[in-house]
């Protein structure tokens, strides 16, 4: 009966977080992105990043100390994504400082994390384009 109920109300928070990060920060996010306010954009992510650690604890340690170091390091935003098992990461910035960000930061992760770099990964990619319907379906 205990287990139950800490998991309802563990369920309860995860839809609230669903709930928050859909109406809320994603379309502030989506408007930064479209008026190109890279503070407005660092401020909405950081929003996921907390609700991801203080709400959902879906962060590890390493996933935490990468998302602080990428801001360190001069990303315009990062965050936490993934189902929290171990996660992943990304950082958003400048297509000119992405090399370089990429770059100091595995070396930083690997300084560390020694054990855990092992089986990281950092790349470089670039945002896709936007939804689209595909054969006119809508």
């Amino acid at each position: 009966e205990k287990y139950n109920r800490l998991a309802d109300a563990s369920h309860a928070v995860k839809v609230e977080r669903a709930r928050h990060e859909s109406e809320f920060v994603v379309p502030l996010a989506s408007l930064a992105f479209s008026s190109s306010n890279l503070q407005m954009l660092r401020a909405a992510i950081g929003i996921s990043q907390r609700h991801a650690e203080s709400n959902l604890m879906t962060t590890v340690p390493e996933t935490e100390w990468l998302q602080r170091k990428a801001l360190e390091l001069g990303a315009i935003a990062a965050s936490v994504f993934g189902a929290g098992f171990g996660g992943a990461v990304y950082a958003i910035t400048r297509a000119d400082d992405a090399e370089t960000l990429c770059t100091t930061w595995g070396g930083a992760y690997g300084q560390a994390f020694p054990v855990a770099s092992r089986a990281s990964e950092f790349f470089i990619t670039r945002p896709s384009e936007c939804m689209t319907f595909l054969d006119g379906a809508e």
